[in-house]
Formats: structure tokens, C-alpha cells, sequence
């Protein structure tokens, strides 16, 4: 099969500012057996910010998906759950995420005795949780660099019995203090700011292509970094970029033109 990453240019979608979204697309992501966790790195820097759990804890009769704040992450929560922790809010498409959203707590075992529910049930009279039984909601999250904090979120699904979870993208505004709406995948929060060179710009992947829609722009440079974090491929490209020497695997593709960057993974095969 030939490797071939198409870019499609023409008329985009979304508003993209001077500030950034930095959005990581991954391989939808699941744990359903106790114990099972994802590490969230938010921004991408080699060190987990939150551990995504599922458990089926020994002697107790219940199952439960939590999320372990890790280090300076925070989340943003809805209210408490039965005096033993505090649930985490569940967001709807393009709804605000700032400083001003609600309570935001850091919770989790590795920081307090309270933790931090997804999804919580009992097969009988107790249950609960803003993500039971839902797909396609927002957890909003909040890290801080440099004492700053960095608003973002991570979008996830748990069935119907709090037995598994599934992660599927996420995503943080790399201005501190910046606003991000829940699912926003590239430009900036809410300022207004419009950057003259991209007026709009999306990016997707199907069907193992990479495909970016924007206003006509003469050039990008296409940068493919390994799993490792090393850099695998560099080209300048108005099109396409054929990388059918790279071994198959799992790669983040990186778009820059201007001051306007675009990461999202990609599997290569």
C-alpha cells in the first residue's frame, strides 16, 4: 500500500487565533479490567498530569471509573458523591472551560483521601456519575506550567455499569489563563484574536490519510516525531507528502505555517 498524507486545501471551519490549541488525536484508548488506567499526558511533555481509572475494588460491591490528578492537574468537579469524593463535570460540545467554570479541586489518591468519580455503580441501588452510560462528553482539566494554569479537557465514554472507559482525544490552550471550548481542536480561546494569515482551518484523519482543510496557503512544514518523541520525517509541502518509507506504526504528525500549528497522531500501515 502506498503511504501516502494528503492535504486538502479549500474553504476550513474552524476560527484559528494567535494562541493556540495544541490537540492530540490518539487510538480510541480502553480499560475494562480492574485496574486498567490511561496516563494523560495534557500537554504532551513526557509526564503524566492524570491517571484515568477503572476498578473493581477487592470486598467491595461496586464498580467505578476515577480520575487520579497527578502532580499540579486539577478537575473541574459538579458536586460530592455520597461524602466520599466529588463527581467530575461532563461537558457538552463547545461548551466554555476558564477559570470561571464551577469548582476546580485536585483529587485523587496520590493527593487526598477524596476521589474524584466519573462513573460509579453497585448492579443494584447505588449509581451515579456524570459519565455513566454516556459517550462523546468533556471532562474539563486544568494543568499548571510555570504557575500557570492551562485550560483543556480530554473527551471520554464509560458504559452502562461503570466497567469500562474509553479515551479519545484531548486537548489544552497553550496561552495561561486562556479559555478552551470542550472539543475545540485548533486555534485559540475566546479573544477574538484572528490571526490574518488563517481565517479557518480543520484537520481530521480517515481512512489512515491525513486531511487539512484551510484557505489556500502556498506552503507547510510536515514533521513526523515517533512514539519516542524523535523525529522520524520533515518536508515543505502545498499537498502531499508520500512517507512510504517509514516503518508502519504510530506517529504525531505535526502542520506548521506562520504562527499556526496542528499536531494529531497517526497510525502509519
Amino acid at each position: 500500500m502506498n503511504k501516502i498524507l494528503l492535504l486538502l486545501l479549500f474553504t476550513g471551519i474552524l476560527i484559528v487565533s494567535k494562541a493556540q490549541v495544541v490537540y492530540t488525536d490518539i487510538p480510541d484508548a480502553t480499560g475494562n479490567i480492574s485496574g486498567n488506567y490511561y496516563s494523560l499526558d495534557l500537554n504532551n511533555d513526557g509526564t503524566a498530569d492524570f491517571n484515568i481509572i477503572v476498578d473493581f475494588p477487592s470486598g467491595l460491591d461496586h464498580n467505578q471509573v476515577t480520575i487520579d490528578c497527578l502532580g499540579n492537574g486539577q478537575v473541574l468537579v459538579t458536586g460530592t458523591f455520597f461524602q466520599v469524593g466529588d463527581l467530575g463535570g461532563a461537558l457538552s460540545l463547545n461548551t466554555n472551560i476558564a477559570s470561571t467554570s464551577s469548582t476546580w479541586k485536585t483529587l485523587g489518591w496520590t493527593q487526598t483521601i477524596n476521589e474524584c468519580f466519573l462513573a460509579f455503580d453497585d448492579g443494584s441501588t447505588t449509581y451515579g456519575g456524570n459519565f455513566l452510560g454516556m459517550n462523546n462528553l468533556y471532562l474539563p482539566l486544568r494543568i499548571s506550567i510555570n504557575n500557570n494554569y492551562h485550560y483543556g479537557w480530554v473527551r471520554v465514554d464509560v458504559n452502562s455499569n461503570s466497567t469500562s472507559f474509553t479515551i479519545k482525544d484531548y486537548a489544552y490552550n497553550n496561552t495561561p489563563g486562556q479559555a478552551i471550548k470542550a472539543g475545540q481542536t485548533t486555534g485559540g480561546g475566546t479573544t477574538g484574536i484572528v490571526d490574518n494569515t488563517f481565517e479557518q482551518v480543520s484537520i481530521f484523519f480517515h481512512n489512515k490519510t491525513i486531511f487539512l482543510s484551510s484557505p489556500p496557503i502556498n506552503s507547510f512544514q510536515l514533521h513526523l516525531y515517533n512514539v519516542l518523541g524523535k523525529e522520524v520525517f520533515n518536508t515543505t509541502t502545498e499537498t502531499s507528502a508520500d512517507v512510504s518509507q517509514l516503518p508502519d506504526g504510530i506517529y504525531i504528525a505535526t502542520f506548521t505555517s506562520g504562527t499556526l500549528t496542528i499536531s494529531k497522531k497517526i497510525i502509519v500501515q
